[in-house]
């Protein structure tokens, strides 16, 4: 595809060429370089002219997803080769304290660090406190009390302190984020200064494809079988980030990598049996040109984009994900369609529906069931051509239906009230030309109101078969 924002400097490149263009004056030059101009110009037109009425038919002739059998993962851990990133938990922060302060008191220093899986994060900024107490044992009767704030469970916190770019460690502390300290040590050991508390392990996948889902991860040299939601997750339609901490051996709480090279080289080959991903013109193509060419996987990614499909809450998840893959489609086939048409109030406000994420028809069809709970209204529509599925649509009772038992419905249609249109342009000009654009015919009961006695005025007018704009 053709990128409109692309810019070309045809005077360099005619330039270095070494053709007959270096020969030409002037405007012989002008002559070649608006012609090069004017055919890239139509193939940007091409482009738009493609995207307008020829990509939208094939999103009619496709599904939502990929099925993936077998890929394989090489993912190196560690090493001048590794092909991942980490993740680390966060230092503690916010650190402050009470203490009994007086003119003779003594001046003490304290870091805090996290411990996850036996990894240590590095500590923050010390705290400095003026006690009442001039010496260590002094805490005794005087302790100073630490507080911090921590956004990771950790297993437990080491505060070190007294003695400022020195500190030693003071205690380990379960299951609280304060300390009272009254003196007492146990220990030699000195802060960590590099975050060394890895929380997982980012692989992003090598392949153009964006995942919806991957279920099962199956080690190649180890055997393990990992979960997605519990071992992993898929993180941006791309990444798989382990979750656990890396192991030699098979359990259920961390993830095995090759026990032969441990610890020096840590790996493995991981097998995915199944995944499914959104076909690729739909993060490439698609959701860019709607207005997401930052970050096309976004309208995927931020959830408002759900199917309202009955029972769709509590399917699987492998199938959740994959409804919830056919509904995207379906959607930017429904927006390409819409978008395409003529910018009519009516093709305005079902675009605007569709882009707010309102509930609309999959097929043209007739409603055939209508029922209610205390949330949910239940719309059945069975398909008119018998290749294309009945749907039964849930929609939130906070919604006005628009449609009823026997009803119609066209591919498309908005289900239930909620985005409006308003043409406020009153030149009667200007709308009539907008009607016969439309080829729709509208009529008008006009009247006219005595203001100030000027009703010559509105004669006039009247007689004319005009509106007076910004009077009334």
């Amino acid at each position: 595809m053709f990128n409109p924002s692309t810019l070309i400097d045809f005077d360099a490149l005619f330039n270095n060429l070494g053709t007959f263009y270096s020969f030409l004056d002037p405007n012989g030059k002008a002559t070649i370089k608006n012609l090069w101009t004017g055919i890239f110009n139509g193939l940007e037109g091409l482009k738009f002219d493609l995207y307008q009425s020829e990509l939208p038919l094939a999103l009619k002739y496709s599904t939502g997803h990929l099925f993936h059998s077998f890929n394989e993962y090489n993912v190196i851990f560690n090493g001048d080769n590794k092909n991942i990133t980490e993740t680390f938990y966060t230092s503690p922060y916010s650190l402050s304290g009470s203490w009994t302060p007086v003119i003779s008191g003594g001046i003490y220093n304290y870091v805090v660090t996290g411990v996850k899986n036996a990894l240590e994060t590095d500590a923050p900024s010390p705290l400095l406190l003026v006690s009442g107490a001039s010496t260590v044992s002094g805490l005794e009767t005087n302790p100073n009390t630490i507080y911090w704030t921590s956004d990771d469970a950790m297993d437990y916190y080491n505060v070190y302190g007294r003695t400022l770019g020195s500190e030693t460690l003071i205690a380990a502390v379960s299951g609280a984020t304060s300390y009272v300290d009254s003196g007492i040590s146990v220990g030699d050991a000195t802060a960590p200064t590099v975050n060394a508390s890895i929380k997982a392990y980012n692989y992003t996948i090598q392949d153009d494809h964006y995942y919806m889902t991957i279920p099962t991860l199956s080690g190649y040299v180890t055997g393990q079988i990992l979960t997605e939601g519990d071992d992993y997750s898929i993180e941006n339609l791309k990444i798989i980030k382990f979750l656990k901490p890396l192991s030699d051996v098979v359990s259920s709480s961390g993830i095995a990598v090759d026990p032969g090279n441990w610890p020096t080289l840590k790996t493995e080959k991981f097998i995915a049996p199944s995944g499914l991903s959104l076909i690729p013109t739909l993060i490439s193509v698609y959701f860019p040109a709607m207005g997401a060419a930052d970050s096309p996987v976004d309208p995927v990614l931020s959830g408002s984009y759900s199917p309202f499909i009955s029972g769709w809450a509590d399917m699987a998840y492998y199938n959740k994900r994959k409804t919830y893959a056919d509904h995207l489609w379906k959607l930017t086939y429904a927006l390409t369609y819409v978008l395409r048409g003529t910018p009519t109030l009516t093709n305005l406000e079902q675009a605007a529906s569709l882009f707010q994420s309102m509930p609309f028809s999959y097929y043209t069809g007739t409603v055939t069931a209508l029922t209610s709970g205390l949330t949910d209204y239940y719309l059945t529509v069975v398909a008119t051509d018998t290749n294309e599925a009945t749907v039964v649509y849930q929609i939130p009772v906070i919604n006005h239906l628009l449609h009823a038992v026997d009803d119609s419905v066209s591919q498309f249609d908005i289900l239930c009230s909620g985005i409006s249109i308003y043409d406020y342009q009153t030149a009667p000009l200007v709308v009539s030309g907008l009607m016969l654009k439309e080829g729709e015919v509208y009529e008008f009961d006009v009247y006219t109101e005595n203001i100030n006695d000027e009703q010559d005025k509105y004669k006039l007018y009247s007689d004319k078969g005009l509106i007076i704009e910004n009077e009334r």
